[in-house]
């Protein structure tokens, strides 16, 4: 089954200069990355508890919904 894991933050700007910038993954059936979202706190404008990251949460539980064949 597809699954997700929370945000971590990302170490590594070496792709795009960017700080504060939080991973989400997708994981597919052997636990192994299938797609990511990314979030970015934007100086505190954003956090991690706030509205834009529980609705990124939301998509990627309504995205293993659907790669694992569950309708909600």
């Amino acid at each position: 089954m597809f699954s997700w894991t929370d945000f971590e933050a990302d170490e590594d700007i070496s792709t795009d200069a960017v700080t504060d910038k939080f991973i989400l993954t997708i994981l597919d059936e052997d636990g192994e990355e299938f797609a990511t979202i990314v979030h970015r706190t934007c100086d505190g404008r954003f956090p991690l508890d706030g509205d834009v990251a529980e609705q990124k949460r939301r998509n990627a539980q309504r995205i293993v919904d659907a790669l694992n064949g569950e309708v909600r």
